[in-house]
């Protein structure tokens, strides 16, 4: 037998008890939007009231007498110079910190305080505001004006104690984020204020590594006065124009060559910047072949060794307007100044056109002054590299100029034992000519 279904109450039953529902405070209609909101209050308000007066501690609703720090913060971002004097006066802490570390004056310099104005920043500073306390991320406050770029600020931050090379957890101080962010008097504001320039971050870098790093030529022109500076090395043993070539930036790479960075140094990878130099300098000078005067007062033309090395190189490439206009503005032919690929040895620029195969510019640098016999670091004269690289027609200039066919190598060989051991037949016979 199935179970019975219970009944449903009478029609009676129900309405009374829908009746009863409706009469019950649960069931009434909501108040009207007015008297709902009413009691909420916008901050501002909330900040008002209390400028007006703070209540008495234990008062209605046990409020304290000492405002909370929110309240300033808010009246900060509101740029509301009385409210904030009137909070401080209160009783508010400066230097109460939020969930982030954040304090009253970092609250100031934030983006959120798009006003930023001076008035307020006095009052903060008058109320005990700690110009050094940072934040949970080493932030003191002369980062953050840093940041927003603010001269006045930062002076008077500077005025109020706050230290110009307070490093952040990242050990960057202030110049270094005025060099990331490009803020040229910031920097100098800094500099003129004490500010370490040698300082270095987690990773060895001082600001004129991130001056370079950003591509700031000025700044790096204002960071480079210190020898100190230019030979720092970063954690991977970087210089500054170690950076400087890794950004592909020739004139900043350049400008710190003449401002004493030495080009021969190598990093933790064995690299130096000279080579990369050298290859920029002569391809800008035959890129401008047309245009001389473009280029005349270029570092790459002012400066002796980078002329030099420009010089060789150009003469590898074959690189005649860029040889010619090295070579009218000092540029030395007799030189080591570079290195041959398979030949591991420094040289000078006749060695690299007679290796390139580059009669003209061979030609052109005899005529400059270039010794046909002048050997390199493994005792090589140019004969003996063009011997080796099977380059009939400088071999023949050369002996032309009167390279001498009997200097031996290091390791004893002549041009014509070269030429044997390369089995060039038409080499052999011009070099056992007059014998």
């Amino acid at each position: 037998m199935l179970p019975r279904t219970p009944a449903r109450p009478p029609p009676a039953r129900a309405l009374l008890a829908c009746l009863a529902c409706l009469a019950g405070p649960a069931c009434q209609d909501p108040p009207p939007a007015e008297t709902r909101f009413e009691r909420l209050e916008r901050p501002a308000e909330r900040i008002r009231d209390f400028a007006e007066g703070p209540p008495e501690e234990g008062g209605p609703g046990g409020v304290i007498a000492v405002p909370p720090a929110g309240l300033l913060t808010q009246a900060i971002q509101a740029g509301d110079a009385r409210q904030v004097q009137k909070l401080l006066e209160g009783g508010a802490d400066p230097n109460a910190r939020d969930g982030r570390g954040e304090t009253a004056l970092l609250a100031f310099f934030s983006g959120r305080n798009w006003r930023a104005e001076e008035p307020v920043l006095e009052l903060l500073l008058a109320g005990g505001a700690d110009p050094d306390l940072a934040d949970n991320l080493g932030r003191t406050p002369l980062h953050a004006a840093v940041e927003r770029g603010k001269l006045k600020l930062i002076e008077r931050l500077l005025e109020a104690g706050a230290r110009p090379s307070a490093p952040d957890a990242e050990g960057r101080t202030p110049l270094h984020r005025a060099a990331e962010l490009e803020r040229l008097e910031e920097a100098g504001l800094l500099l003129a204020r004490g500010a370490d320039p040698l300082a270095r971050d987690k990773h060895g870098a001082n600001p004129l590594h991130t001056a370079v790093a950003r591509g700031g030529f000025w700044l790096a022109r204002l960071l480079s006065d210190r020898p100190e500076a230019l030979a720092s090395r970063d954690a991977e043993g970087r210089t500054p124009l170690h950076r400087a070539v890794e950004k592909g930036d020739l004139d900043l790479a350049a400008l710190l060559v003449e401002r004493g960075a030495d080009p021969l140094v190598e990093d933790s990878a064995g690299e130096r910047p000279l080579a990369w130099l050298a290859r920029r300098c002569a391809a800008l000078l035959e890129e401008r072949r047309d245009r001389p005067a473009s280029v005349s007062d270029h570092a790459c033309l002012r400066h002796a060794l980078l002329r030099s090395a420009a010089l060789f190189q150009a003469s590898a490439e074959g690189q005649e307007s860029a040889v010619e206009l090295l070579l009218a503005k000092g540029a030395a032919p007799g030189e080591l100044h570079g290195f041959l690929p398979d030949l591991g040895a420094r040289a000078t620029a006749l060695h690299a056109a007679a290796w390139g195969g580059h009669r003209p510019v061979l030609v052109r640098l005899l005529r400059a002054g270039a010794r046909p016999d002048a050997p390199d670091a493994n005792g090589w004269t140019a004969l003996h590299t063009a011997a080796w690289r099977g380059n009939f027609l400088e071999a023949e200039a050369l002996l032309q100029a009167g390279a001498r066919r009997d200097v031996r190598t290091r390791s004893g060989a002549t041009p014509l034992e070269l030429a044997r051991a390369q089995e060039n037949d038409a080499l052999v016979r011009l070099l056992q000519r007059g014998r």
